[in-house]
């Protein structure tokens, strides 16, 4: 397998946004196809929600970070509008390279499947984590922790199911399930609010 090692650069957006990449200055390397799949996303996602900021994408042996074992990845932020994501680099070989959207790599060409919050909540599949890290992103810079109708949807739902993790992990699980799946109503509802704030922002 293709290992990336040195990679140290910059990812442009077209609003001028960028973001500083760091993967593979030590050991353990990441697999090229991991990051060709974050690459995919990235650009996806920043390009969706322009408000966005992420500061640096990296792995923890790069940049040296203390990451608990049992942790896969994490956003970090350094204050309310940027922060970082950073990948466990103990973690690329147990991370699946499961496609969960298709050949294109991004949620626009994914078939819509039957899953819900439940089906795909922790899944260690690469396109999970990113995507799940992004949504960290998402709602600690527009507070969304702190929206009155996630925080009802939020408390409904640990009613109903079982459901021991805050409001953060509730969002960014939502935001997840809602890209690969249509019946899932609290996932589609978070989803939908998210929308219009992003819009009215």
């Amino acid at each position: 397998m293709f290992k990336v090692k040195n990679m140290d650069e910059t990812w442009d957006l077209e609003d001028g946004r960028k973001t500083k990449i760091l993967f593979g200055l030590n050991k353990p390397y990441p697999p090229k196809a991991s990051i060709k799949k974050i690459r995919v996303l990235f650009y996806y996602l920043m390009s969706k929600y322009p408000q966005i900021n992420i500061e640096m994408l990296c792995d923890s042996s790069s940049v040296e970070e203390n990451i608990d074992e049992n942790t896969v990845a994490m956003y970090c932020y350094n204050d309310k509008d940027t922060g970082k994501i950073v990948i466990n680099s103990d973690k690329w070989g147990e991370m699946s390279h499961f496609n969960m959207f298709g050949k294109g790599g991004i949620p626009d060409d994914v078939l819509i499947k039957k899953w819900d919050l439940e089906d795909i909540c922790h899944k260690n599949h690469l396109q999970y984590v990113f995507i799940h890290e992004f949504a960290h992103a998402i709602e600690t810079q527009l507070e969304l922790y702190k929206n009155d109708e996630i925080i009802y949807i939020y408390n409904k739902y640990k009613m109903q199911h079982d459901f021991d993790e805050d409001i953060s992990e509730f969002i960014a699980h939502c935001f997840v399930t809602s890209m690969v799946a249509e019946n899932d109503e609290a996932a589609n509802s978070v989803k939908k609010i998210i929308e219009k704030i992003i819009k009215n922002k």
